[in-house]
Order: structure tokens, then sequence, then C-alpha cells
């Protein structure tokens, strides 16, 4: 299916306060407790958190998963290793009521929201990854009722290329590559992982490719940025929706197609952005007998 979304939010932020007094009746009598102030604009920092990729302080994980259930405490329900396909839970919720953004964007699949996390983006193509749980959340609609993570794409400072490889059991084979370059008139990045291993159980193979570019003009007006990113994921998918037919399987090709500019005009900036995205999957209830 195809689908075409221009979005545009604005929004209000209001922060109230209480007064709370309580009492409470004793053998005494009544004692009145001190007052206390609760400020709805004030949240532990642990519901609003930005974490950044710093060359050095590399991040040694091997998915996305990983990374948003380590660092960030949220529940990722997985359905297979190295986020081939997994859930994202925040605070209690299930999967259709939490919002996954690119570059703040809604990147959620409005088909499904199993494969929201089937991101086209490579160990190499982000730079910064903010979840925000509860109230805040509110700003993106009515889709983020748990939270909202926001995936931030690089944008390219210097020249430099970056290899990452992974080894392991069952013919495990994780390869990536990431390349930038900078000059006056075009800075970009382009980056290609691949990602295949054998059956750790039966129906459980798996093989990735992912490709990820993006683009900044900056000899045009209003430094336009195009980001053109693929993924094709085959797995195999045991027991993923009946445990009647053991011997599942599924392909996901997703694509995703952004243009993006600033519009400056006296004191007030716009920031327009337009994006295409396409989710094809192919579903096999038995491999045996398709």
């Amino acid at each position: 299916m195809f689908f075409f979304l221009l979005a545009k939010t604005s929004s209000i932020a209001l922060f109230l306060s209480f007064l709370i007094l309580t009492r409470y009746a004793s053998a005494s009598g009544l004692i009145e407790l001190v007052p206390i102030s609760i400020d709805s604009g004030t949240q532990p920092e642990i519901l609003n958190r930005k974490l950044l990729l710093k060359d050095d302080q590399p991040v040694s994980y091997n998915s996305f998963d990983k990374i948003i259930e380590n660092e960030f405490n949220v529940d990722i329900q997985q359905r297979g290793i190295f986020g081939i396909q997994s859930e994202l839970t925040i605070r209690a919720t299930n999967f259709e009521q939490n919002l996954v953004a690119i570059d703040g964007i809604a990147f959620s699949d409005p088909q499904t929201s199993h494969h929201s996390m089937n991101l086209p983006l490579t160990g190499h193509s982000w730079e910064s990854i903010e979840v925000i749980k509860g109230l805040n959340s509110s700003l993106y609609g009515s889709h983020a009722i748990g939270g909202v993570v926001d995936f931030r794409t690089v944008n390219p400072e210097a020249d430099s290329i970056k290899l990452s490889s992974c080894i392991g059991e069952k013919q495990l084979r994780i390869f990536g590559i990431g390349l930038d370059r900078v000059n006056e008139l075009l800075s970009y990045h382009v980056s290609f992982e691949r990602s295949i291993a054998a059956s750790y159980r039966p129906e459980t193979e798996f093989e990735s490719y992912i490709l990820f570019s993006k683009f900044i003009f900056h000899d045009i007006i209003s430094e336009p940025k195009i980001v053109v990113a693929q993924s094709d994921k085959g797995f195999g998918a045991s027991s993923f929706y009946s445990s009647n037919y053991p011997r599942q399987k599924e392909n996901i090709k997703t694509g995703l197609y952004m243009l993006s500019f600033d519009v400056f005009h006296k004191d007030l900036c716009l920031s327009p952005v337009f994006y295409f995205r396409r989710h094809w999957d192919k579903f096999i209830l038995d491999r045996s007998n398709p």
C-alpha cells in the first residue's frame, strides 16, 4: 500500500500549579499539614531523555531494540533477534499506542503498528535518539498515548568513513559501512548494512539489507535536504501469529523518501517537510504449503 502524509503540527504548552492542603484526624484533633505545590510542568528527567551518538563514545549495541531497551528502560517485545521484528511498549501501553518518528516526522505504519520498528536506518545513519514518555507525547497526536521514540538522522560535518562488523554462531554475519563527504556545494551521507544468520531454532533464520542516504545542498536557497532509504528483510516467523502453523515466513520492504527545507521571512521561519513512505509485506502462514 502507498501512503502520502504531509504533517504540520502546532501546539501550546500550559503549565498549571495546584495547591494541596491535607488534613487528617487524630485523637487530639485536626492537624494541618504543610502545603505541597505540584507543578505539571515539572517531570522526572527519565520521562524525556536524549541519547547522542559521539565518535569518542561509540554505542556498543547491535540493534536499535537493545539501545532503546537498555538506555531508556523501555520494554521491547521481540519476535526475532537483531531487530528483525519487534514491538514498542512504553509505560504499559500496547504496540499501537506508541509513535516512532524519524527527524520529527511520524513513521509508524498506519496499516499495522507491528512493523513500526522496521526502520530503514543503519547503525551509522543516526546521531541522536530521544524517548518522550507520558504527557509530552501529546504534541505528536493521539497515536502517541504511551510515548514517542524520535530518531534524528546524521548531518555530515567532516569527511569520514566508518566500518562495523559482527561474526557469531549459526553463520551470523553483520557488516556495515558509512561514508560522509562535506564540501561547499554538497554534503552527503551514504551507509549500507547487511545482516544474515541461519536458524538457532526452526524457522528463525533471517537476512536483511538496509541502504540509507542523505544529501544537503548548500548552494541552493533554503538548503534542501533529501533522504532516500530502503530496507529489505526476510525471516522465518516461527509461530508468530498461530502456534498451529509453526512454519511461517515473512518478507517486508520499506522505503522512505523525504524532502525538507527552511523558508525565512523576517522573523518567521517555516520548515515544511514532504515525505513518502512505502511498506510492502508478504506473509506465508505455512511455508511448506504456500
